[in-house]
């Protein structure tokens, strides 16, 4: 399978298998209670007047899983970004049907970044504007050697990649406030991160596959999310596409620069949001339709 094709084709999966999953979830979500019922609980986001299921998260995750593993076969990389991602879908389901304080979400939001980490990917450097790179690496503390090669921590890479993957599933969740916003965005993210990979060449080329593999399955949930929505995509879908936007963002070489370049909107949208429910004396971990 050429490049090209097997671009095409797994963007095409992934849109398309989230298309066919998502009235599926829809379905047991309804059946499962995990909805928001607009009568009964009053929210100042919610604009609807029906009962809409949650849990739209959980199609999108089974498309990109599933794609995924066929396309690019089993790395450790990719396993420890699977299981990040596993366990962030896990902590979403669980929140919307039961729910999870603030803190508990972000206990599990660093146990999946740590997991990140672990499996090798990480910030060793930051590129410089004014030319040349930033060293992230240079404080290492080594923990084992396994067959002469020594494993240990980047204090600062490592630190700054948990930091980052945290502030992004949290940036994404504020986000979904608006009908599409969220999803909308993650897939515009992912198609800028595609597109730069893919000019780099070489080793970047995984990275592309990833990010549009991301992109198809978040795109092929925007039918079921535009106004008025069908589906939302809950703490699940939210979560999960924070979490993997802010993978595939450092798993290139630009790293955080790339980031920037693909979510500085989002990023002062979250910053705005957080200083303006401050000033407003209400809590800055619930989301509204207030953003810029």
């Amino acid at each position: 399978m050429t490049t090209d094709v097997a671009f095409v084709s797994s963007f095409l999966g992934a849109f398309i298998l989230t298309i066919i999953l998502t009235p599926l979830v829809k379905k047991v979500a309804l059946k499962g209670g995990a909805y928001v019922d607009p009568v009964k609980n009053r929210d100042e986001r919610h604009i609807h007047t029906q009962i809409i299921p949650r849990l739209g998260g959980v199609a999108i995750f089974l498309s990109f899983l599933a794609i995924s593993l066929i396309h690019l076969g089993i790395s450790g990389r990719l396993i420890g970004v699977l299981i990040g991602a596993s366990l962030i879908l896990i902590v979403g389901v669980w929140d919307d049907l039961r729910g999870l304080t603030a803190l508990q979400k972000l206990f599990w939001q660093i146990v999946a970044a740590v997991i990140v980490v672990a499996s090798g990917i990480g910030i060793d450097f930051i590129t410089n504007p004014l030319g040349g790179v930033i060293q992230l690496d240079t404080l290492r503390i080594l923990l084992v050697t396994v067959n002469g090669n020594p494993y240990g921590i980047s204090v600062w890479g490592d630190l700054l990649t948990i930091f980052w993957i945290v502030a992004m599933i949290n940036t994404l969740n504020f986000l979904d406030g608006l009908d599409g916003l969220a999803t909308g965005v993650t897939g515009i993210g992912a198609l800028v991160v595609f597109g730069i990979s893919l000019a780099s060449g070489g080793p970047e080329l995984a990275t592309a596959l990833l990010a549009i593999i991301l992109a198809g399955a978040a795109l092929g949930f925007l039918p079921y999310n535009f106004y008025p929505a069908r589906i939302f995509l809950g703490d699940s879908g939210s979560m999960f596409l924070g979490f993997m936007i802010g993978v595939v963002s450092i798993i290139g070489s630009a790293k955080i620069a790339t980031a920037l370049l693909v979510l500085g909107f989002p990023i002062l949208d979250l910053g705005w949001v957080v200083i303006r429910r401050l000033i407003q004396r209400k809590s800055p971990f619930v989301a509204d339709r207030g953003h810029l």
